[in-house]
């Protein structure tokens, strides 16, 4: 019994394992999980020199980077896990060796190894690429540091390339136990940094990957302002590093807020879509299979008319930064912003004609020098300091007459003025048009003369031609801040004039200068402005690089020399075609980034960056100025865009500016209807309705901080509200520290009510350029306000100025046709005649009689012929 029992159960036992082993069963396996490590190397631009070796006659050039310290060498990267190394680089421009194929090669350097891994990728054409270097194939033991890199090879000796690391993604496995299965995903292979505008070719999409939105149904929070915060659905077996969310918007978002500093989204708005992706120095963009994601939050700013998020689309990758590229596209492709203003105050003219005629009228109110009652149209302005005539240098005496005063004061800092004389350099190269239409080129180019004499005098030339010294202040600001009167009636200065040295060299205040006398030889042709800025940049080159430390500093502190200094090399290249200019800029600049400021004295790289010999810095440009935009729009107050709250009309005109360039400079209109509604709001379309540009209309600031105009002598305390002996005509104030509402009309506020050199420089700049937009694009309403003003209307204080050219313009009026021509100076001679700023222009001064209003264009009805401190 117990035989057959045992057989029975063998029997049974044999066929259930026949049974069994007809079973197809599940394959247990560890999970490879995927893992990415982006290294985050420098991603600036390099220019650098092809040199030749003891291993080939040909030029190399190559770029390095190190892993973190926990990834120091090839064990430590092999341990973690990781087996590959993408890297992402980009190739401006470079020069191949006669009859070579130039190639980039990636590689790892450890000790005396040095490995490519056999790799060389043909290098044709500029552009951005991609390769990978097989680690596990070139060490997994080594201990000794690593750094990774590409070389390109085969170039032309002593020629330059300029490239850059776009990214740089360690890749492998880690394995843990768990099954796998297909998301049916569609897309691309989710690499880093593919230099695609197509998302599709960067990312993957699935419907097993969505987002839902909270607060993106278009619900305002007030005064059109909206938030919206996403979450990332992963409901497929795959991990996500990174993603980005395309969402579809009915109406229009203005502006995306930069909460950076502390919210764990960014966005960007372009052509109708927003894109919203992860804020990594906060939060990671990463998901993991079967589990969802919040993000909060994003803010924006609408049409008034409301925004609603329609539909949104995500796309996903397994590596970390892989729409990093694709943003910056965006960035450098899009940007811009709309007017997000509203009519507030409909009691208020946008005449630009007008603004642009009296904002230059603040340079005649601060000449200085021996010659003020012949130039300065302002018939309560004469002669004053005479002394700076008679200043020394080493013994030798040098005319530092002339030039302006710097603000309310009666100082003369080197670096203001040479900022303010640049900036209306470069509203005439791009706006030029502007003032030949408004009658203003005459009035424009004597201001401008009377800047290129004064840098000309400050600079002392040795016997060989060099520059020897620059005089970059004149007046002690100490001494001059304890005075308030009238600069004719301030006592002697004399011995108050400081000069560059070997210690304080002020590449700053230099190459700023230098900058200035480019524009205007762009402008004008002019070659002894030329020969001077080239002899000024050369000293700025050569000298040691310091920012000054001189007497200035406790008034224009400057951060830095290389924003002044790459201006002054772009607008060098720019006057000369000297491939030497462009090489300065790079070496120094190549690799700039978001400087996230306005334009000012203390921060021109707004202007590098737009004028920068390679097209590169576009992007960079146009993150800033969207940037500030976005992160500096008060949501209250009709949108001002308060970027600092001393002197926040000065910053928000320079930024109206810097659009309306960039708009002119590419062909574009993204900044320009901004710009329109925030000087809109300077004159006086604000809650508070105050403008701020004095004398311009009803609502003017009446009490500038300004010692000349004032007529207060002693002292400007208790003279807060006392009426003024003139009136300061088209000198924007300070403007509000906060709201409109809150702003004081004080002569004593000199936060809110100082005016300056600089800040008027953007004023006039943004009024030409405003002017040439509603030109080419306003509403038949803003045309017809287009007007020039007599000058008996700007001020009865005017007097007439002989012997300066006229303004190029033919306008029509009610009762007369008036043409005058341009006169410029004699490029071959130089622009002055003796010491007094002079010009050699032989037309006369294009006048207008009675009340006759100069109507520059009209509807399209009737037809027009014409083209700081206290």
């Amino acid at each position: 019994m117990r035989k057959k029992a045992a057989s029975r159960i063998l029997a049974y036992v044999l066929t259930l394992c026949m049974i069994i082993g007809n079973i197809t069963w599940p394959e247990i396996t560890a999970k490879a999980e995927s893992i990415t490590k982006d290294l985050k190397p420098d991603t600036g631009w390099k220019t650098v020199t092809a040199a030749t070796d003891e291993w080939s006659d040909y030029g190399k050039a190559e770029i390095r980077f190190s892993p973190s310290s926990d990834l120091a060498s090839m064990k430590a990267i092999a341990d973690a896990g990781y087996k590959t190394l993408k890297i992402t680089y980009a190739v401006d421009t470079f020069t191949a060796a006669s009859g070579q194929n130039a190639g980039v090669m990636p590689f790892a350097s450890y000790g005396s190894s040095w490995s490519n891994n056999d790799k060389w990728i043909d290098l044709s054409k500029s552009g951005q690429f991609g390769t990978v270097l097989d680690l596990s194939s070139i060490s997994t033991t080594s201990t000794e540091k690593v750094a990774f890199g590409i070389q390109v090879a085969n170039l032309q000796a002593g020629s330059t390339i300029k490239f850059r690391i776009v990214s740089a993604v360690l890749a492998g496995t880690k394995n843990s136990s768990g099954g796998s299965g297909s998301t049916g995903e569609s897309g691309g292979s989710g690499g880093s940094g593919q230099g695609s505008a197509d998302l599709d070719s960067i990312g993957n999409t699935s419907s097993s990957v969505t987002a839902s939105l909270a607060d993106g149904d278009g619900t305002a929070k007030g005064d059109g302002y909206y938030e919206t915060e996403i979450t990332i659905n992963n409901k497929s077996n795959s991990y996500i590093a990174d993603w980005i969310a395309v969402a579809d918007v009915n109406g229009s978002v203005t502006a995306v807020k930069d909460y950076s500093s502390w919210s764990a989204l960014k966005g960007v708005f372009s052509d109708g879509k927003l894109y919203i992706y992860p804020n990594t120095s906060k939060k990671s963009g990463a998901v993991n299979a079967g589990s969802s994601v919040s993000y909060s939050k994003l803010g924006y700013t609408g049409t008034a008319n409301g925004v609603s998020i329609t539909g949104v689309k995500v796309y996903y990758s397994s590596q970390s930064g892989a729409f990093d590229s694709f943003i910056g596209s965006l960035s450098s492709s899009s940007g811009g912003a709309g007017d997000n203003t509203g009519e507030i105050n409909t009691d208020v003219e946008y005449n630009y004609a007008k603004l642009l005629q009296e904002s230059l009228y603040l340079y005649d109110a601060n000449m200085c020098g021996s010659d003020v009652s012949a130039k300065s149209e302002f018939s309560w302005r004469s002669n004053c300091h005479t002394e700076d005539a008679k200043t020394t240098y080493n013994g030798k005496t040098v005319d530092v007459s002339g030039g302006y005063h710097d603000a309310g004061d009666h100082a003369k800092f080197g670096l203001p003025q040479a900022y303010s004389a640049t900036v209306l350099g470069l509203a005439h190269m791009e706006f030029a048009e502007a003032f030949a239409d408004t009658a203003t080129e005459a009035h424009y180019k004597r201001i401008m003369d009377r800047f290129v004499d004064y840098f000309e005098g400050c600079t002392v030339l040795g016997s060989d031609g060099s520059v020897q010294a620059f005089c970059y202040q004149v007046g002690d600001g100490n001494v001059d801040h304890g005075y308030w009167g009238a600069p004719e009636k301030q006592s002697s200065r004399s011995g108050q004039a400081t000069f560059t040295s070997d210690s304080d060299t002020c590449t700053d205040i230099v190459s700023e200068t230098a900058a200035a006398l480019a524009a205007y030889y762009i402008n004008y042709k002019d070659k002894k402005a030329l020969s001077y800025a080239e002899k000024l940049f050369t000293y700025a080159d050569t000298k040691a690089k310091k920012n000054s430390s001189g007497p200035a500093s406790g008034f224009y502190n400057s951060d830095s020399w290389e924003d002044d200094y790459a201006l002054a090399a772009a607008l060098l290249y720019k006057a000369t075609g000297k491939s030497a200019y462009a090489t300065k800029y790079n070496n120094v600049y190549g690799g700039r980034t978001n400087p996230n400021w306005a334009l000012c004295w203390n921060n021109v790289a707004q202007a590098a960056l737009l004028y920068s010999p390679n097209s590169s810095k576009k992007s960079v440009f146009v993150e800033n100025q969207s940037g500030l935009i976005a992160s500096k729009t008060q949501s209250g107050d009709n949108n001002f865009c308060l970027i600092d709250s001393w002197g926040s009309a000065r910053y928000n005109t320079a930024h109206q500016m810097t659009g309306l360039l960039y708009d002119t400079i590419y062909g574009k209109n993204d900044y320009s209807s901004w710009a329109n509604g925030q000087m809109k709001y300077i004159l006086g379309n604000n809650a508070g309705s105050k403008c701020f540009v004095v004398g311009y209309n009803k609502y003017s600031s009446k009490y500038p901080h300004h010692r000349a105009s004032s007529g207060y002598q002693g002292s400007v305390t208790g003279n807060a509200y006392t009426k003024q002996a003139h009136v300061l005509v088209g000198a924007l104030v300070g403007g509000p520290a906060g709201s409109s509402t809150s702003y004081v009309d004080s002569s004593e506020d000199y936060n809110q009510n100082e005016v300056a050199l600089d800040y008027n420089a953007s004023l006039v700049g943004a009024a030409a350029g405003l002017y040439l937009y509603v030109k080419n694009s306003g509403t038949d309403e803003e045309k017809a306000a287009q007007k020039v003003v007599p000058k008996s209307e700007v001020s009865s204080e005017l007097r007439t100025i002989s012997g300066e050219s006229g303004g190029n313009v033919t306008t029509e009026t009610t009762t007369k046709t008036t043409t005058t021509e341009k006169a410029t100076k004699n490029p071959s001679s130089g622009s002055s005649t003796g010491s007094t700023g002079s010009t050699t222009g032989s037309s006369t001064e294009k006048t207008t009689e009675s009340s006759t209003e100069l109507r520059l264009y009209q509807s399209k009805e009737s037809h027009l012929t014409k083209r700081h401190l206290l």
